[in-house]
């Protein structure tokens, strides 16, 4: 009878811990579709998943996102699905989020269980995982699905990579490599993965060997392919940029300073933002003193961790750092920093911190204060996941809550005109992009003013939208656009009704 309840005692906090992370994030189920995110271009104007034929499915599969010039067909193969099923109401895409975010909580538990062999930090770190608020901008964006899917995929190549070690069976070898695959098919922020191997090798092995790197050599050059793949796409579709504040040095202090915010924002939850700004002046300021020595504190405790085989600790550190780092502007990125960058990367703070409480509690006391510890990040972590959710509900208030935490910016304004655009409030619109191009410099600037004049397009004021267009300067990137949009708009003419027709029929 011991043996039995000692058996099912893993299984019941294992159920705990699911049901805690479903029990918080339960909320979104009545959220809508958010057209101030990549909603808009993923879901609501997305051509691709409209199409619910075999044709349409196929060209999902051998095509790149028209947006951002991204090829992640395992993502947009699962709105194809949830579009032929459930059309565009959004309660469904939502519960398929959560469901999957689940998942992913089983999964973080088998991996941390599977690689550091305890219960009580596995609970622990599949918890955290589960209901952190910075898991707030994944799960509240269905555009974000594609984190949620390519983290399933990911932390099923690390179990079967870890079956293979024990096995050396080609098949199981082969599957890890299937996920791998998959897992960059639906987001390419995992070819990190075989770094993260290499930290699995070196926790269980205690010691990383030339068929350590050998095994990962398929998956190294297809990570290798994928990134260079990535950085084209994403560089033609603008998202790259120069240095943010005009040199390679202070580019290296925004590394530093967003690289320890994502570590501070972890360990202390509050305030978080819809987005996040950066000026010059933080890089000469106290908060980048405490940046510098939070990042010596970690160094030190790292090389300590290192020479004492405190190989958790090196483990959690070393999996928070190869995942976040390619979202730190080690590459400069037109979206400065994002909570949903942590998804994953937190995994590896969260194995740290549960590795300081079991180690703290000791042996003995460990089996008794499991359900309190549990218990108490719950009661810690969930208000504060409940209350930054709220933010999410509709566009209006994830833009209010950027304002309220960063301060008003142009960028803001954008995204209400995109709103106010899609809702059919043009006025709106252009009060908004007004304001926003006043604003702005070049090139963002032209681009705006052609959002403008397609705006006034809508609104049937050609006159307007000529106006716009011809204001793009000669050196702009737009220019070509500008002047293919004036041509169109030379053979139209308007109606007494206010609709425009082509001139020439």
């Amino acid at each position: 009878m011991s043996k039995t309840l000692e058996l099912e005692a893993p299984r019941f906090s294992l159920l705990i811990v699911v049901l805690a992370s479903a029990a918080v994030y339960l909320p979104i189920l009545a959220f809508n579709f958010n057209a101030a995110t990549d909603d808009y271009y993923f879901l609501l104007l997305n051509p691709m998943i409209r199409d619910t034929s075999a044709n349409g499915l196929l060209n999902i599969l051998t095509s790149m996102s028209t947006r951002y010039h991204q090829f992640q067909p395992v993502t947009f193969v699962s709105f194809w699905f949830e579009y032929a099923l459930w059309g565009l109401r959004p309660a469904p895409y939502f519960a398929v989020q959560l469901f999957l975010h689940l998942v992913n909580v089983v999964l973080v538990y088998a991996v941390a269980k599977t690689v550091c062999g305890q219960e009580l930090p596995a609970l622990v770190t599949a918890l955290i995982f589960g209901i952190h608020p910075l898991q707030v901008d994944t799960l509240a964006l269905i555009y974000e699905r594609k984190k949620i899917l390519s983290t399933a995929m990911a932390l099923f190549a690390i179990l079967q990579y870890i079956r293979w070690k024990e096995s050396q069976d080609y098949f199981t070898y082969v599957t890890t490599c299937l996920f791998f695959c998959l897992a960059l098919l639906a987001d390419e922020g995992w070819l990190i993965t075989p770094l993260v191997l290499l930290a699995v090798d070196y926790y269980r092995d205690q010691r990383l060997s030339s068929s350590s790197i050998l095994n990962k050599i398929p998956m190294i050059i297809l990570s290798i392919l994928i990134a260079a793949f990535t950085l084209k796409g994403q560089g033609s579709a603008g998202m790259t940029t120069p240095y943010h504040f005009g040199s390679f040095e202070s580019q290296c202090e925004l590394v530093v300073l967003i690289f320890t915010d994502f570590i501070m924002s972890f360990f202390w939850p509050v305030g978080l933002s819809t987005g996040y700004t950066y000026s010059p002046m933080e890089l000469h300021s106290m908060r980048m003193v405490g940046a510098v020595a939070l990042l010596a504190i970690l160094i030190v405790l790292f090389a300590i961790a290192w020479k004492k085989n405190w190989r958790s600790v090196c483990f959690g550190l070393i999996w928070f750092t190869v995942c976040i780092a390619p979202y730190s502007q080690i590459i400069p990125y037109q979206i400065v920093r994002a909570d949903h960058y942590m998804y994953y990367a937190l995994i590896g703070l969260a194995i740290l911190f549960a590795w300081g409480i079991v180690s703290f509690l000791g042996e003995d006391r460990r089996r008794k204060a499991a359900i309190l510890i549990l218990g108490a990040i719950a009661i810690v972590l969930g208000p504060i996941t409940l209350d930054h959710l709220q933010y999410y509900q509709t566009p209006y208030q994830y833009a209010r809550r950027f304002v309220d935490t960063q301060g008003w910016a142009p960028s803001v304004e954008v995204l209400l005109a995109r709103v106010h655009e899609f809702e059919g409030n043009y006025e709106l619109a252009e009060r908004s992009l007004l304001l926003a191009i006043e604003n702005f410099e070049e090139p963002f600037k032209s681009g705006l003013r052609l959002k403008l004049a397609n705006l006034y397009l809508k609104m049937h004021r050609i006159g307007e939208a000529k106006a716009q267009a011809g204001l793009i300067p000669p050196n702009s990137p737009n220019r070509e656009y500008a002047q293919r949009f004036l041509k169109s708009l030379q053979t139209k003419e308007i109606e007494e009704d206010g609709n425009y027709t082509d001139s020439k029929k």
